[in-house]
């Protein structure tokens, strides 16, 4: 059985390899975990796990499970260990799996866009002997029936240029490797498609770089590959090795209707002093406008705050991408006098692993994920928590008027037609209702009736602020009760006078609308 050349790819697959030297560790668990939400990685292909027992392996695919589903083939001792992370949504449909005892080879079969696919994570021996017969065993498993993806560690080279030193050594190993690829229709993905056909070093350690993580297609597959790249990380002496495989779909863009104001940036004097002057003018409006004036205020409030924000987002990128390029700069003379700039490498590893580790502590309090262990490090599953919080009260899909809709205006405009048409109506009084079922009911004494019926005062307003709970937002517009506590002495009084002319006008502004989750229309 032959297959056939595969169509144009309408939806594109991201594919990445890395031997990560290790996955027990939670911290570099969450490295990973960051990487493949980041990267919106289709599959991620990893080596040298070190993860044996039932138990470990639990732990290790617990973080990734809610997107992913995790194909593993378990080391053997501290040796070896292969995992294939395959994101659920991504439209493919799993098939089989095989794993060998060694724990260096897991293979996935898959159909995606209706044409069969095998991709095949692989982490080769170190020793020569035991490489070659591990290179004569997999020959069986690349078959001529699907489109073979086989990428991996190789831990050996097929090509003297594809390391530094470039003398020609006797490896029986690679000789097995190139009679496969060769036998297999396959083709070596880097030569094909680098421009300029320079060599990417994958493995640094010591004098001595070499390519041994590489990303082997059938060769009718190259001509939809792209975007090829060798990226350096932080936490592995090999290099990460990415593809896309067809045409990648645009992200659709942010909504900022999820937007919360971070507690942070009311640290920032900048945007304080900005809220500040706007708080001082709001002050001064007439009773008439106060209610108008209020809502402009808090969405002049969050424009500045996004713009701050954005602002101080692009600062960061712009440190974190001037240390990634410096990184791929040391790597680069680093290839050229082996040795010379291992010292630097390892300083500019340790800013960008601070700078990971800086982003899930955010992530874990945007969460409110106190209950996490204190001391542990953040996981996939702060930015997991974080984004659950930030959608917890958004209502996703209603039925309006006999049809399904996740469209936000549509969900809105449905909200407020039900309810107008419902405070519209008048409850009919059944026979009964004044002479027996009203005066059945509780009674509220004087004292309670002269309270309930008073204006509502500064005081209450100033209690109110100070009551409210710290994991929420009291409304809808994303300014969270830090910024209420913070400024309370300013905005009480503001407060005070929208409440009292409200309630004069006998009109509820905006301010106190939300769309509560599980109402059914």
């Amino acid at each position: 059985h032959y297959k056939k050349k595969p169509a144009q790819l309408a939806s594109g697959l991201r594919i990445r390899t890395l031997n990560v030297r290790g996955l027990a560790a939670r911290r570099r668990q969450c490295q990973l975990s960051r990487h493949l939400l980041e990267k919106d990685l289709e599959i991620l292909a990893v080596q040298e796990t070190k993860v044996e027992s039932e138990s470990q392996t639990e732990f290790l695919v617990k973080p990734f499970t809610s997107r992913y589903n995790v194909c593993v083939s378990h080391a053997v001792g501290r040796s070896g260990g292969c995992c294939l992370f395959l994101r659920r949504a991504a439209g493919l449909i799993e098939e089989n799996v095989v794993s060998c005892e060694s724990g260096r080879l897991v293979l996935c079969d898959f159909v995606f866009l209706n044409q069969k696919w095998r991709v095949m994570c692989i982490y080769a021996p170190n020793v020569e002997s035991e490489r070659r017969a591990f290179f004569e065993y997999i020959d069986r498993f690349v078959i001529s029936d699907r489109f073979t993806i086989l990428l991996g560690d190789f831990n050996c080279v097929c090509m003297p240029e594809d390391r530094t030193n470039q003398r020609r050594n006797s490896d029986r190993s690679s000789e097995v490797l190139n009679q496969l690829i060769q036998d297999k229709g396959l083709e070596d993905l880097a030569p094909c498609i680098t421009p300029g056909h320079r060599v990417l070093y994958t493995h640094h350690q010591g004098r001595g770089h070499a390519r041994l993580d590489r990303v082997y297609v059938s060769a009718d597959l190259v001509p939809q590959c792209n975007d090829f790249a060798v990226s350096h990380v932080s936490f592995s002496d090999h290099s990460l090795v990415s593809f896309t495989l067809g045409q990648r779909k645009k992200q659709t863009s942010f909504s900022w209707e999820l937007w919360k104001l971070n507690a942070k940036l009311l640290e920032d004097h900048e945007l304080t002093g900005k809220i500040e002057t706007k708080l001082g003018r709001l002050e001064e409006v007439s009773e008439n406008s106060i209610c108008e004036e209020w809502e402009l205020f808090k969405q002049q409030v969050k424009i500045d705050a996004i713009e701050r924000a954005t602002n101080i987002k692009r600062e960061e990128r712009r440190v974190e991408n001037c240390l990634r390029q410096d990184l791929q700069r040391l790597y680069v003379e680093e290839e050229r006098t082996p040795g010379a700039f291992k010292d630097d490498i390892s300083t500019i590893k340790a800013k960008l692993e601070k700078i990971d580790e800086d982003r899930y502590k955010g992530a874990i309090v945007r969460a409110r994920a106190m209950n996490l262990i204190v001391g542990e490090t953040p996981t996939k599953r702060a930015l997991a928590l974080e984004k659950k919080y930030a959608s917890r009260n958004r209502i996703e899909e209603i039925e309006y008027r006999g049809a399904v809709t996740r469209d936000q205006d549509s969900i809105q405009h449905a909200f407020v037609e039900f309810y107008t048409h419902l405070f519209e109506k008048k409850i009919p009084k059944e026979k009964g209702f004044d002479t027996e079922f009203l005066p059945s009911q509780p009674k509220l004494d004087s004292d309670t009736t002269t309270f309930l019926e008073d204006p509502i005062s500064l005081s209450e307003v100033e209690k109110a602020i100070d009551d409210l709970s710290v994991v929420k937002s009291p409304g809808p517009d994303g300014l969270s009760t830090a910024f209420y506590k913070k400024l309370k002495q300013r905005i009480a009084p503001v407060l005070h006078r929208v409440f009292s002319q409200s309630y004069q006008k006998k009109k509820i502004t905006t301010f106190f609308f939300v769309h509560a989750h599980g109402l059914d229309t």
